[in-house]
């Protein structure tokens, strides 16, 4: 799959003839009316600049946990105590250090991140009051909701009426706490469901046989190397599968405290924040319901972030195509099966900065035009 930053080839190679050929006239006023839509319905101008900092409201998707998924030189044990449950802040595809990151896009230089782990929609509005205490903030992005997608097997996911109500705190915070030309970015969800089938039965972790052993924490299912390694990180090289059963039984029980000890980002066994999509006692039904939530979902913060768009002054843009984005297996994260790597961190960055950056281009290009429309 080719990456993103080739984006808006045939538009720039049209708009660089244009600088040459005196184009028709009427060519030139539809070219305008319609830049001037992209760039102005939302209350935008053509003298835009990323000033002052970027919020982040956001989950453990905005935390980049598991991202750091190269366990190096470390033994499994060694790599799954240091690693597991851990963000990864600099390779996230929202706030993160790496020229990919949405905030390095936009060209904000300071961040306040309030996103948290395991957060949901019922979260967003305290994390909105939280960013909106610095009186430097002009822009915030909104990466919520997998975590209202989700829920344990025998949970009881939120009504999409109460999602709203706190989809209208949040926005309604923003945009009456952020001055004029401020912006807001409200980004849609991945299809949880085509990750989980993406997933399922890879053989993709250390210790498990596939994913969705992981994703059921069925410690029948680990790989006799995973246990062998742990056995020999406790008690010393030597170690196999005929080793006396009382080292094995402590090398399982160290491998379940880990996993037991994971927070709020835990997707895994039974109780796992998202066992209504990936534990194996989920059935297609299950899952079609959880799917039908997640597009329901996009579509409510989409016409949401229509709805407050220009409000007092700020911008709201809804950023989508993640969606439909076909997901590739180096995307996902090794730790868990679930969360995006580094990799996919970058993907979803490079997906959600299309809008950003094509409407940009926009920007950049309405000189252009207002010449062309002088000349003639």
């Amino acid at each position: 799959m080719s990456r993103l930053p080739t984006f808006g080839r045939n538009c720039r190679s049209s708009f660089a003839s244009l600088e040459h050929e005196p184009p028709n006239w009427l060519l030139a006023k539809v070219l305008y009316s319609v830049l001037t839509v992209v760039v102005l319905a939302s209350g935008g101008t053509a003298a835009e600049a990323a000033v002052g900092k970027l919020g982040i409201i956001g989950d453990s998707i905005s935390q980049a946990t598991h991202a750091d998924d190269d366990c190096g030189a470390l033994d499994t044990y060694e790599c799954l105590e240091v690693k597991l449950d851990r963000p990864d802040p600099g390779y996230s595809f929202a706030g993160g250090d790496q020229s990919w990151s949405l905030r390095n896009v936009l060209g904000h230089d300071g961040l306040v991140d309030a996103s948290r782990n395991g957060a949901k929609w019922r979260d967003a509005p305290q994390q909105a009051r939280d960013i909106m205490l610095d009186a430097d903030v002009r822009a915030v992005l909104v990466h919520m909701g997998s975590n209202d997608v989700c829920h344990p097997l025998d949970g009881t996911p939120p009504t999409l009426e109460n999602l709203e109500a706190n989809i209208d705190a949040t926005l309604g915070h923003l945009t009456d706490k952020l001055p004029p030309g401020g912006v807001v970015f409200v980004a849609g969800l991945v299809d949880i469901v085509q990750l989980r089938d993406l997933m399922a039965q890879r053989d993709r972790h250390e210790v498990f046989e596939n994913c969705q052993a992981l994703w059921d924490l069925d410690f029948s299912r680990v790989k006799d190397s995973a246990i062998e390694d742990v056995c020999a990180h406790f008690f010393g090289s030597g170690c196999s599968s005929s080793v006396p059963s009382f080292f094995l039984e402590r090398s399982y029980r160290a491998l379940a405290f880990l996993y037991d000890s994971l927070g709020d980002a835990s997707v895994l066994g039974v109780e796992g924040s998202c066992g209504n999509i990936l534990n194996s006692e989920s059935g297609p039904f299950d899952r079609q319901m959880a799917r039908s939530f997640n597009v329901a979902l996009n579509e409510l913060m989409r016409r949401k972030a229509n709805a407050y768009a220009g409000r007092n002054g700020v911008r709201v843009q809804f950023l989508g195509g993640l969606y439909e984005e076909q997901l590739l297996v180096e995307d996902v994260s090794t730790l868990d099966c679930f969360h995006p790597s580094r990799s996919g961190q970058r993907h979803i960055a490079e997906v959600l900065g299309l809008p950003i950056l094509t409407r940009r281009r926009a920007i950049q290009q309405l000189p252009i035009i207002l010449d062309l429309l002088d000349s003639n």
